[in-house]
């Protein structure tokens, strides 16, 4: 119990960014003014000096934008091929997944069928032409299940077969680096019982031989998580940051379903007992992550519930689930922005909490999620506020990039360019 105090007293009063000192950082406040106010972020960050301006930082972001191959699988306006990306709004493309195959521990393809036959890895990484950096992403949620990760990074011989299988990859389809997203070492899927007791040290490890190996030629990044309990339990972040070229982290899904109450996807502002965005970043400078090496992610999806009382539509009440499946997504749970937006259109209320970003409401229906006045004010916080290397975000098909809202195309993806890189447009307005 001592040395969990110590540590909060020496995130929240100690090794604070400059510009976020305050005197009262986890007071926990569930006023929305004073929340802002113990955490050193004014109104007057929140709108006036970001809201307002075309572009609120001196210098130009990275913006890496993750890329999916099963989009395409499905219909309508949610089909979503390498042609429907615009390479002028990203820096970086990010193609997942690629897998690790647990019987060779070689990294391979996720899905011949589209990534070979249906040529996405030859589409994606053609897109080079136009300055873009094309990385493959190994692991994602799903192959991050079982043993297979701990299996390999616990065995120096299935390390090396690992990284050797990388380089060839790698050389043979033209891409320009890995993103290693394994959720989580030590925690596959969040067990905290399934991984061994090395896994964190040695996925360091097996980074440190991929960086070696790389030999500069190829970029190396780290999807990471968000949350207080993940990154303490299943990774050593100082030591990870060394090694990799910089980390995506996952500053989203802070709250769902499964927390049997509403709550802020990717908020900006945490609680007495809860985290947001500002805390995960100062908990990773904290864990002296450098700012050059932090990408903060940013969903282009909602979170939604099903509430117990539809008479109260807000944060912190009791919800019996997840919320209804969209009709394109078919994920019960989440909702891709432009699904979230259709539906505003067709009647659901919206509205905007100053910590806890956007909502929408509709019988016994509550969405979480973020629209372009919260990726501006969450831009301001890496550009301003802790000069971070850029933004990224899950992911390209869940933006509205076929204009189904009627606010342009990739409304969500542009505000975020018109902060990070400075693109010269007229301020996105969208629901």
């Amino acid at each position: 119990m001592y040395k969990s105090i110590l540590l909060l007293f020496l995130v929240a009063f100690i090794l604070k960014p400059a510009e976020l000192q305050d005197s009262d950082w986890s007071s926990g406040s569930r006023s929305e003014e004073s929340r802002e106010e113990n955490h050193g972020v004014s109104k007057e960050f929140r709108y006036k000096n970001c809201a307002n301006e075309k572009c609120c930082g001196k210098q130009k972001k990275v913006v890496v934008c993750y890329f999916t191959n099963w989009a395409w699988y499905r219909s309508g306006i949610g089909k979503f091929t390498p042609e429907n990306i615009d390479p002028s709004l990203c820096t970086h493309i990010i193609y997942g997944f690629a897998s690790l195959d647990e019987a060779t521990m070689t990294i391979v393809p996720s899905d011949t069928w589209a990534d070979y036959d249906n040529k996405f890895y030859k589409l994606v990484t053609a897109l080079k032409e136009f300055g873009v950096k094309i990385l493959i992403s190994t692991g994602g949620w799903n192959n991050s299940a079982g043993n297979r990760w701990s299996r390999l990074v616990n065995n120096s011989t299935a390390r090396g077969v690992f990284v050797s299988s990388v380089v060839a990859f790698l050389e043979k389809h033209d891409f320009d680096g890995l993103d290693m997203d394994y959720e989580y070492p030590g925690c596959p899927q969040g067990n905290r019982t399934a991984g061994g007791p090395n896994d964190s040290e040695n996925f360091n490890q097996l980074l440190s031989e991929l960086k070696s190996a790389f030999n500069k030629k190829y970029l190396l990044t780290a999807a990471t998580a968000g949350g207080e309990s993940l990154i303490n339990e299943c990774y050593n972040m100082t030591k990870l940051c060394e090694i990799v070229d910089w980390v995506n982290i996952m500053a989203y899904e802070y709250h769902s379903a499964a927390d049997n109450e509403t709550g802020a996807n990717a908020p900006l502002l945490g609680t007495k007992s809860t985290w947001g965005v500002v805390e995960t970043v100062k908990y990773y400078r904290y864990l002296q992550c450098p700012a050059h090496k932090m990408v903060l992610g940013v969903p282009f999806y909602g979170q939604t519930f099903t509430l117990v009382n539809s008479s109260t539509p807000e944060f912190g009440v009791p919800v019996s689930g997840p919320g209804t499946a969209g009709s394109v997504t078919q994920n019960s749970g989440t909702l891709a922005y432009y699904e979230i937006c259709l539906l505003i259109k067709s009647g659901y209320k919206c509205g905007n909490s100053l910590v806890n970003d956007s909502f929408a409401w509709s019988g016994d229906q509550f969405i979480s999620y973020d629209r372009p006045i919260d990726i501006v004010r969450k831009s301001c916080l890496i550009n301003k506020y802790f000069n971070l290397k850029g933004a990224m975000f899950w992911t390209l098909d869940y933006d509205d990039f076929n204009n189904t809202c009627g606010c342009g195309k990739y409304p969500l993806l542009t505000a975020l360019n018109q902060q990070m890189r400075c693109l010269d447009s007229s301020p996105v307005a969208c629901y």
